[in-house]
């Protein structure tokens, strides 16, 4: 059954009866979050993203669709970032896809994110980095992701790893803490709608 919720006249939420959700309406006060997206999926590997060909990095990319009335939508991607080698760089952008939907997508503007940390050890971690943007509002789903690339120059390595930690505190032994090994660590992304 079809229906919606209003106050005043003013529609706060309605059935989209096709696709058996609720979306928000035009009738929130500006200043509003809405359409609250947060997730953070269970990681198996490490990404290398070690080439000027930029990769999609794991649990960054989502299918959003702003409030009806929404004026901003507010992207955030933490990600864990490690050496391989021992000084780094990485580099990130975050993409929208285009209005057509086929799967083209577009830099957003103001979107690079870099890193340069020189001389650590090869193992060392940089730990978790934010990737943020804010975008005016569209209509409809589009996706909005975040891409990394890396840096090999010549005969000079600054390589990198996100999710994967080589100094997990482990408690295996009798001496808890004491004990190093590989572990990962899952992404977290936070997507919404400013009305």
């Amino acid at each position: 059954m079809a229906g919606s919720i209003k106050v005043a006249g003013h529609e706060l939420v309605s059935h989209d009866i096709a696709n058996d959700k609720l979306i928000t309406g035009s009738g929130f006060p500006a200043g509003l979050i809405v359409n609250v997206v947060a997730q953070s999926p269970t990681i198996t590997a490490a990404q290398y993203p070690n080439t000027n060909a930029e990769l999609v990095c794991t649990g960054s990319e989502y299918l959003y669709t702003p409030a009806s009335n929404a004026s901003k939508v507010w992207y955030e991607y933490h990600v864990h970032i490690a050496h391989v080698d021992p000084s780094t760089v990485i580099g990130f952008t975050v993409e929208l896809e285009d209005s057509t939907g086929a799967n083209t997508f577009t830099y957003a503007s103001g979107r690079n994110h870099g890193i340069y940390n020189p001389f650590a050890d090869q193992n060392a971690q940089l730990g978790m980095y934010t990737i943020a943007h804010v975008f005016d509002a569209w209509s409809g789903a589009r996706k909005i992701r975040t891409r990394a690339a890396g840096l090999f120059n010549g005969g000079t390595s600054y390589e990198t790893k996100l999710h994967e930690t080589d100094y997990n505190i482990g408690a295996a032994s009798g001496n808890p803490g004491a004990q190093f090994g590989v572990a990962y660590v899952s992404p977290i992304l936070k997507i919404y709608s400013i009305t």
